[in-house]
């Protein structure tokens, strides 16, 4: 798993244009099960699928990357971040993201979620929300729940 995780963090500095060394990766979750979104973030549909949510850093950048199985889905450098507590027991982490794909500039907008009881250490779960490059709107995403931390 770990040489899995280095081949991932070498592979997202690289395709994101950034040297691979001194790479420290921050945190790396694995989870157990996918829903599609719509562009209301409401479930489309469970899939069984596992993969890795990694955030990492290097030369002060700081970068997110999550798999699907093996493939590389989505990875992006961080522009912002944001903590917003909707309740006691609700902790939410708003990243905005961007992919390049084909050429373009992707927005994402990636929700770090922890339901605060059962856990202030490892998120509850995990969305992604790609969003359009001229608007900003939501346009469809992905939820990874049953989440673990790999160590």
């Amino acid at each position: 798993m770990k040489r899995f995780i280095l081949c991932i963090i070498t592979a997202l500095f690289l395709s994101l244009g950034m040297s691979a060394q001194n790479v420290e990766t921050k945190a790396a979750y694995k989870y157990e099960f996918v829903v599609n979104l719509d562009k209301n973030a409401k479930p489309i549909e469970r899939l069984d699928a596992f993969g890795i949510v990694l955030f990492a850093q290097a030369a002060g950048q700081e970068a997110i990357s999550v798999t699907i199985g093996e493939t590389e889905m989505y990875t992006g450098i961080v522009y912002s971040k944001k903590q917003e507590n909707p309740d006691k027991k609700t902790k939410i982490i708003v990243y905005l993201a961007i992919q390049e794909f084909q050429g373009h500039k992707v927005p994402l907008q990636i929700f770090e979620v922890y339901d605060l009881s059962k856990s202030s250490y490892i998120p509850d779960s995990f969305s992604v929300m790609i969003c359009s490059e001229k608007t900003g709107e939501m346009i469809q995403g992905q939820s990874f729940h049953k989440i673990s931390r790999i160590r």
